[in-house]
């Protein structure tokens, strides 16, 4: 009898997670097809790294990949990494990845259903009879029951860059790929980072050294906020919103009483901040459309720096590299390149400013899904292309229902494709932190299970 099959694409955190959970909930009748060119499995860009010093910034305590054992990654850590590991550390983003890839080798190991680990890149996804037809770049071709599409954030969208900056080995456009990285940098004196968030710091801790210069241009020259040294002495409630439709007059307003409270409290704006959490999604909702794309496309740069903040540890290594000099912030953006040949480019900024560097690295994030075509993931510029999905109103990630079902060109939920993670941004806000991620991997998965357990003779009528 044939076997059901779960395609996962995508082996980073989302798509490790909810294959984990599609193996401990399954019976032998499954079997979880996770597909991924990478090498690695459980890290994706932001836990692939192998620097010590990039820190999660999240701690420990909410770090587990089980939300039923909230102590499962403390005990790892302890175990392997540091016996004396507290649940207010901020550890090695590498070492989170190494504890995904063992909780999901832990869960197939214990698991009647089978786990098959691809390493391919999905280009293309077609629906055939109720199934789904997958297909990888090398050939592979498989037929799934279930798809869960946990691709990670959309690549950044270089479009807006001048082409003579983007066509030069002095460019860096994926500051996670190591080999991009150090062709770029190698013999830089001068290193200009486009974007000032989490990923400039992560480069500015690496590639701090005596005699290097470094420049951080951004729209808003905001950098990352940082978690406190130690948690506050309580916990500030979550606020009671008013009722129907908010306007985002309305939810600045929210958010500024929380802040005066906890500094009236704790003295610290951090806890009015996170007692937003369990709310955020909620305040998203009710705002109105054209308030939801004009605050993701223009406004939310504050609030995020706010809201994922960086490591303590990490906040006291960038606060020594701008005293010291060796890195300076500029509000900015790119205008054009004056100079673009031998071992320098000069760059000319929105006001009027010419910094000359020898190597440039874009930090700047993902692209908007609305350029899918250009930046997206190939599968999800697809899926877009064929009608099988549809970027959502809000321009942020695909069309979904509540439980993640991808919607159609005709606004069909399709239960049986579905989406884990960044790409869910749009209906909710909230879609990229470790511990939503692990909700909507368990959901996923007990959903998709739910429906194709029943569908075994079909299953066995379906096109190979």
């Amino acid at each position: 009898m044939a076997k059901l099959v779960v395609a996962v694409v995508g082996a980073g955190v989302a798509g490790s997670l909810t294959a984990a959970a599609l193996l401990r909930q399954s019976d032998s009748e499954v079997t979880v097809r996770l597909i991924d060119a990478a090498e690695s499995t459980g890290r994706g860009d932001a836990f692939g790294t192998v620097d010590a010093r990039h820190l999660t910034n999240v701690p420990v305590a909410r770090m587990s990949a089980d939300p039923d054992d909230p102590d499962d990654f403390l005990r790892w850590l302890r175990r392997r990494k540091d016996p004396m590991a507290a649940v207010t550390d901020y550890v090695p983003r590498q070492w989170f990845g190494e504890y995904v890839e063992h909780h999901l080798s832990t869960a197939a190991g214990a698991s009647a259903g089978t786990l098959y680990r691809i390493n391919d890149d999905v280009f293309s996804i077609v629906s055939v009879r109720g199934r789904y037809r997958v297909r990888c770049r090398n050939g592979l071709s498989l037929m799934a029951d279930a798809v869960v599409l946990a691709v990670g954030a959309p690549r950044p969208d270089h479009a807006w860059l001048p082409s003579a900056l983007t066509g030069s080995p002095r460019f860096c456009p994926d500051p996670w790929n190591p080999e991009l990285l150090h062709r770029a940098t190698a013999d830089a004196d001068r290193v200009l980072f486009i974007g000032a968030g989490l990923t400039m710091a992560d480069l500015a801790i690496s590639l701090d050294r005596p005699g290097r210069v470094m420049m951080a241009i951004s729209r808003t020259g905001l950098l990352p906020a940082a978690h406190a040294d130690r948690s506050p002495p309580g916990i500030l409630p979550p606020p009671v919103l008013p009722p129907g439709p908010l306007t985002r007059g309305d939810a600045e307003r929210v958010v500024s009483r929380q802040v005066r409270e906890a500094l009236s409290q704790y003295g610290d704006w951090r806890p009015g901040i996170d007692s937003l959490r369990p709310l955020s999604d909620e305040l998203w909702q009710r705002l109105s459309l054209a308030d939801q794309r004009t605050f993701a496309h223009k406004e939310s740069r504050p609030w995020e720096v706010r809201r994922h903040r960086l490591a303590p540890e990490s906040a006291r290594r960038l606060r020594d590299i701008l005293a010291a000099g060796r890195l300076r912030v500029r509000v900015g953006t790119v205008s054009t390149v004056r100079r673009a040949g031998g071992r320098s480019i000069q760059l000319v900024l929105s006001d009027g400013f010419r910094p000359t560097a020898h190597a440039v690295i874009d930090c700047t994030g993902p692209a908007l899904p609305e350029r899918v075509r250009d930046a997206g993931n190939p599968v999800i510029a697809d899926l877009v292309g064929s009608g099988l999905a549809r970027i959502n109103d809000q321009g942020l990630g695909l069309d979904t229902d509540p439980d993640g079902a991808v919607r159609s060109a005709e606004g069909r939920p399709q239960p049986r494709l579905r989406v884990v993670g960044a790409y869910r941004r749009g209906p909710i806000w909230e879609t990229t932190a470790v511990p939503q991620i692990r909700a909507q991997a368990l959901h996923t998965a007990t959903e998709v299970l739910r429906l194709i357990a029943p569908s075994r003779e079909a299953a066995l009528r379906g096109v190979w």
